[in-house]
């Protein structure tokens, strides 16, 4: 009856311990993830958090700007958003930072982006704050406007250990208020007068006609019948006809296209994969040796 007693106590023993090392296994494995795993906490930002212009005609630049936090940066791909009516981007120029360009810029209606990354030269990539790119705006209207990141499709891409290598570690991102002034452009706009066209006033022709003179017929002998006609008609013309017709003609505003400057296409950088670390291996040999000697222990007993 002892013997039999002692059996079910090893037994039960021995269920007790196959049940409680893979929960033990999970829970260290999971505590080694969450050791190595590090938090997403780069933050994009502009390097001003308030740019203004005086007037409507200056174009003027505001930087992108990356905090990398705990992580290491290695691609950035940014979306912008702004008022269409109030400002238009003429160009994005990327850094010495990130000097490769994976996906060049892209501008539509309110609109713009961009990717680019430290490239081949994975050493190169971001552990402290950084400029990543420089965007050139011009203003249409007078007042303010706001320049946002679009979160949602914004991603920041890191090397750390920690990292998976399409891990999205963006964590924050900050918008910047511009004030675009109401001032009057420089230059001064010429508008052309109104053409004057002189028409010349016709000269009436004057005629001078002589008044005949009356025959004399003089009554004596012999009869003598004298006859004098003076018929003279000259005629005097004096005609003038000038147009001169003077013309101002309008000078033309011109207005300068600027026209953005498209950076060439590189690779994209590939994220080195790096074997995670870990002691579970020896845990497991450690833990079946403790078994066997347990079990062996209980055997002898038994016998």
């Amino acid at each position: 009856m002892k013997i039999l007693t002692n059996k079910y106590f090893i037994l039960g023993n021995l269920l007790l311990l196959l049940i409680s090392i893979p929960v033990t296994l999970f829970f260290i494995a999971r505590q080694q993830e969450l050791r190595g795993r590090a938090a997403p906490s780069s933050r994009l930002f502009f390097s001003s958090e308030n740019p203004s212009t005086s007037t409507q005609c200056q174009s003027f630049n505001v930087d992108i700007m990356v905090d990398p936090g705990s992580n290491i940066v290695s691609i950035i791909d940014f979306y912008l958003k702004y008022d269409p009516t109030k400002l238009d981007v003429l160009q994005i120029k990327e850094s010495d930072k990130f000097p490769t360009v994976v996906r060049p810029i892209s501008v539509s209606s309110g609109e713009s982006n961009m990717s680019v990354s430290v490239g081949a030269d994975v050493t190169r990539a971001v552990q402290t704050v950084a400029k990543v790119a420089t965007v050139t705006f011009r203003p249409k209207a007078a007042g303010a406007a706001q320049i946002q990141f679009d979160q949602d499709r914004s991603r920041v891409f890191s090397l750390a250990p920690g990292d998976e290598p399409t891990e999205n570690v963006l964590f924050q991102v900050s918008p910047a208020n511009v004030t675009i002034g109401s001032g009057a452009c420089a230059g001064v706009s010429t508008t052309p007068s109104p053409t004057t066209l002189i028409t010349p006033t016709a000269t009436p022709t004057v005629s001078i006609s002589p008044t005949p003179r009356p025959t004399i017929i003089p009554t004596s002998i012999p009869t003598v019948t004298p006859t004098t006609i003076l018929s003279p008609t000259p005629t005097s013309t004096i005609s003038a006809t000038t147009t001169p017709t003077p013309t101002s003609a309008p000078v033309g505003q011109v207005t300068p296209t600027s026209t953005p400057i498209s950076a060439p296409t590189s690779i994209p950088t590939t994220a080195p994969t790096i074997p995670p670390t870990g002691g579970i291996t020896q845990t497991l040999g450690i833990i079946g040796a403790v078994i066997l000697v347990i079990i062996g222990g209980f055997i002898l007993l038994a016998l």
